[in-house]
């Protein structure tokens, strides 16, 4: 694991710890002094973890927190799998299949995009490359009532068409909703934090 090397990383994955910790706290039902108990509890976590320098969240202990059952695994892997084929394919369709409409996307420096934003950002990056290759690792994943949150490490090597390439490897976030017919769909994407 690495050390986190800005605030920017920072605050973004205090962002993503704190939504996770919301959505325990929603799981929960929790309500009055026992509410106002753990809210205050959640701001004494916030407030330590901004001393941290080693940070796991996809691992976190919080409650009604739990690993995915297999089948939950395989399908969020599948959807994840599915951005990155879309990228490999330089399939704009297959790439969007894996985000839900109310999707956001957060950048360490600040950029957020909203679901058209993504798709109009990944039409015109498509049409710069001849081909994409990829590498990805799920480093964590817990579930929280319909969400489930991930953790993950890639590398991926582009290559654009007038014959020169580079290489990212990075970490991102991932939070999932199930939906209605089953599907794990991309409800928020926190990407290029660098903290394993």
């Amino acid at each position: 694991m690495q050390k986190i090397r800005n605030n920017d990383e920072l605050v973004l994955l205090l962002m993503w710890f704190k939504k996770l910790m919301e959505d325990t706290m929603i799981s929960m039902k929790m309500r009055s002094m026992h509410e106002i108990c753990f809210k205050g509890a959640l701001t004494l976590m916030v407030l330590a973890l901004t001393f941290v320098v080693y940070l796991a969240p996809a691992n976190s202990q919080g409650l009604d927190t739990r690993p995915p059952t297999n089948l939950e695994r395989m399908n969020i892997t599948t959807t994840i799998e599915t951005v990155f084929q879309g990228w490999a394919q330089l399939n704009l369709n297959l790439y969007m299949s894996a985000w839900s409409f109310n999707a956001r996307q957060y950048f360490k420096n600040g950029t957020e995009r909203d679901y058209n934003q993504i798709l109009n950002s990944r039409r015109n990056a498509f049409k710069k490359y001849s081909r994409v290759d990829y590498s990805w690792t799920m480093i964590g994943c817990d579930i929280v009532g319909n969400k489930a949150y991930v953790a993950c490490s890639y590398t991926m090597k582009f290559f654009k068409k007038n014959g020169s390439s580079f290489t990212e490897n990075e970490d991102e976030y991932y939070t999932l909703e199930i939906m209605p017919d089953g599907r794990w769909l991309i409800t928020e994407n926190y990407d290029y934090l660098k903290i394993f």
